[in-house]
């Protein structure tokens, strides 16, 4: 549900193109903004730390952020530097591309599992997350008109 509200807030607030976003566009503050949606964060306050906390199976989210992703990456390979054929915790490196890679992995899962709910709950395919453009330059959202989104 999180993945799916994320692209209608992008498109009720006319996010990215149209509505429509790379998956590596995503910023943190994207996630932010979204949780928002599902519980009440002060301003000041981490609305995705929140989330984790209220919403049970949630921590999913962490899969989302690319910096998070990045920084579990890199702790897991200066745990296991040994087993991974370097000389010490500090040769281990995370590139942004390869932490991306991760995140986009993640989301494709998602979007699939969210194409296969739609067809298994007889909902029109309308309304499911449309993908647009060029392999390698993906950009994806719904085609719903924003008006039409409403957020209670």
């Amino acid at each position: 549900m999180f993945v799916y509200a994320m692209f209608a807030y992008f498109r009720k607030n006319n996010i990215g193109e149209n509505g429509f976003a790379g998956l590596d566009g995503i910023t943190t503050g994207d996630l932010e903004r979204v949780c928002r949606l599902f519980v009440d964060a002060d301003e000041d306050d981490s609305a995705i730390d929140l989330f984790c906390e209220r919403l049970k199976r949630s921590k999913f989210i962490y899969n989302f952020d690319p910096a998070i992703v990045r920084d579990d990456l890199l702790e897991f390979r200066r745990k296991n530097y040994l087993k991974l054929g370097l000389k010490s915790p500090r040769d281990a490196v995370v590139t942004r591309e390869e932490a991306g890679k991760k995140v986009g992995k993640s989301y494709r899962e998602t979007l699939d599992r969210i194409s296969e709910n739609l067809v298994a709950a007889k909902i029109d395919l309308r309304y499911d997350i449309r993908r647009k453009g060029d392999k390698g330059g993906y950009i994806f959202g719904l085609e719903i008109e924003p008006r039409k989104i409403v957020f209670e």
